[in-house]
């Protein structure tokens, strides 16, 4: 059980706000998991061959610096992850929102081989990785009861945006070239993404006299006289964790899961080249392949509240 022990905060949006603030926090994290798209494999995949022309090198090894740039960059979220739980993830979405921001607008600088390797292990820290980690691990804090479900309305509304953007990414690409495109993204992550998290994201609801779900806070036996939220939540040390059997299960399933699935959309525009379909039907055909991938992710989150998780892995890895 956790107790409020700290002063309550006081904030003008969330005292008055006419719904639950975490439907706030809900819909500003989605924009910051939006937000990700430039790190993701789909929206990269837009411009491989665009680097394998213009600086002369194979498809391997694009792929060779493309799977250790994501490797490296992977070793840096548990830092980033101890930044959240020491600043809070307003700050944390904020700092990493804005470097995002630069490294994209940096991308268009590439001239070659090792810069975009570097701008693999930035993009996908960065965005994939960081962006990512404090958009769901801010929801996960709001809701409790419902946060699969919670979440997997976020992942929906992830899923249903790539139909729109990838197809515009890619035409954008072909009628403004690579670079500009890289720019561009990075001014909406500066001067949209990022003042977003800014002004709305609030760390967590028990910092200002709230629970999770809009529960509403109950005595808990503190002789002061005030109401002060606590909730019972199962919660777990890193090293018990660990030890877990079932963790290792875990990741070695989305392991695997986003291996395969990173390896077809990383090449899907030379596949679908190889077919020979333009570059611009392989964009839309993820587009339409991302609206399945909502309805899936809808059941799935409603599933997930319902049925133990390891019956849930179970069901993914078996489909």
């Amino acid at each position: 059980m956790t107790t409020q022990t700290q002063p309550i905060k006081q904030s003008w949006l969330v005292d008055r706000s006419p719904v639950f603030y975490g439907w706030v926090i809900w819909f500003v994290a989605s924009i910051g998991l939006f937000a990700t798209s430039p790190g993701q494999s789909f929206s990269v995949s837009l411009f491989i061959d665009h680097y394998i022309a213009d600086f002369n090198i194979d498809r391997t090894t694009v792929s060779s610096l493309y799977g250790l740039g994501t490797f490296i960059a992977a070793l840096g979220l548990t830092w980033v992850g101890r930044q959240i739980d020491r600043r809070g993830n307003r700050v944390t979405s904020v700092l990493i929102a804005g470097t995002f921001a630069v490294v994209l607008i940096a991308c268009s600088f590439i001239i070659g081989p090792f810069t975009i390797f570097l701008s693999f292990i930035a993009i996908r820290g960065l965005g994939q990785g960081s962006l990512g980690l404090t958009s769901t691990t801010i929801i996960a804090q709001w809701f409790y009861k419902r946060r699969g479900w919670v979440l997997g309305l976020s992942l929906v509304g992830f899923a249903l945006f790539q139909r729109f953007y990838l197809p515009w990414m890619q035409n954008f690409i072909e009628v403004n070239g690579w670079r500009t495109a890289w720019i561009f993204v990075g001014l909406v992550m500066a001067f949209f993404v990022t003042p977003m998290l800014w002004i709305f994201l609030r760390n967590r609801p028990e910092d200002f006299g709230l629970l999770p779900d809009g529960e509403p806070p109950h005595r808990d036996g503190d002789d002061s006289g005030g109401d002060f939220p606590s909730i019972i939540e199962e919660n777990w040390e890193l090293r018990e964790a660990l030890r877990t059997p079932i963790l290792w299960v875990f990741i070695f399933a989305r392991m695997l899961a986003g291996a395969w699935g990173t390896a077809l959309i990383f090449h899907q525009i030379s596949i679908f080249g190889e077919l020979g379909y333009e570059a611009s039907v392989a964009a839309n055909t993820h587009g339409q392949a991302a609206v399945m991938t909502a309805v899936a992710t809808l059941a799935a989150g409603w599933l997930i509240d319902r049925i133990r998780p390891h019956y849930m892995i179970a069901i993914h890895m078996g489909g």
